[in-house]
């Protein structure tokens, strides 16, 4: 879902994109399992481009408790074998990471907040990040929140997946009204990245830290988020208001919900990034899902 918003923004932006895809994609993209690492090397040797991002992962904590070893070779192996081969052909990569690093104790965390994750899930993407720091020395790590945006499938998405739970009307569900969630817009992280993309490679653009956007003063780790706060429970009462349908199927769990466990408030705190002038403007919430709701 994020990598199709970096395709249109990248392409929107004048850029030539290679696409690598393992089941989704058209005519122009490449079949890859970034768990084949020999694989990886050879396409990306082919292709030799100027900037590698890294949007692929195994984001569902539930599957990543129940199989480590498959999660753990596309969130933390492929990472250290695409940065490898990306420092290989001499191009800048770019990784995307995650707020779940973050136990949800003392929110808002910073890009020096020390981690403490949960549950595998996060564990992982700490781990990721450590292979992309290690196999790259420039990388750009960005975290990101929960993610919505544009798509065929409203189950693909951790927030949107909530408007199929209130139309469910013959369905009686109970969601937790306890972690506290910040859906953040793809297309607002693809413009953000393709302008990180545009500093790392080229001179650095005007911005209020100046000399500090360097292609060099770029690497490390950095954070983008909405302030549009919410919980499950909340999404499927806006969900049915958007939609117009009943919810009162909907009950609302008062505690931390089953699974996996999760982080109760993992709020980023964005200053370091917007203060580069690269951050493009959150788009508001409920503008966002009319948007992806075609309402």
């Amino acid at each position: 879902m994020l990598g199709r918003e970096f395709v249109k923004s990248f392409r929107a932006a004048g850029w030539t994109v290679h696409c690598l895809s393992f089941s989704r994609g058209g005519e122009d993209y490449v079949r890859c399992d970034l768990r084949d690492f020999q694989n990886v090397y050879k396409i990306i040797d082919s292709i030799s481009p100027s900037l590698v991002v890294h949007s692929a992962a195994e984001r569902r904590p539930d599957v990543c408790e129940k199989d480590s070893s498959s999660s753990e070779a596309l969130n933390i192996d492929s990472v250290w074998h695409l940065g490898r081969a990306a420092a290989k052909v001499g191009a800048a990569f770019i990784y995307i990471s995650t707020d779940y690093l973050f136990d949800g104790q003392s929110p808002p965390y910073f890009p020096d907040s020390p981690v403490n994750p949960l549950n595998a899930y996060g564990s992982q993407k700490a781990r990721g990040e450590w292979a992309a720091r290690a196999s790259h020395p420039g990388v750009f790590c960005l975290r990101v929140p929960v993610l919505f945006g544009p798509t065929d499938d409203l189950r693909e998405s951790a927030v949107t997946t909530f408007a199929e739970a209130a139309r469910e009307a013959s369905k009686a569900q109970t969601i937790d009204d306890w972690q506290i969630r910040v859906p953040t817009y793809t297309p607002d992280i693809a413009q953000t990245v393709e302008r990180v993309a545009s500093a790392l490679l080229g001179a650095p653009p005007q911005g209020s830290m100046g000399d500090a956007l360097h292609p060099s003063r770029l690497a490390g780790i950095w954070q983008y988020s909405s302030k549009d706060t919410t919980t499950r429970y909340k999404l499927t009462q806006l969900f049915g208001e958007l939609l117009g349908v009943s919810v009162s199927h909907i009950s609302k769990l008062e505690g931390m919900p089953p699974g996996a466990p999760r982080p109760r408030d993992c709020m980023l705190n964005t200053e370091k990034l917007d203060a580069t002038g690269l951050s493009a403007p959150c788009t508001p919430l409920l503008q966002a899902l009319k948007t992806v709701l075609k309402c």
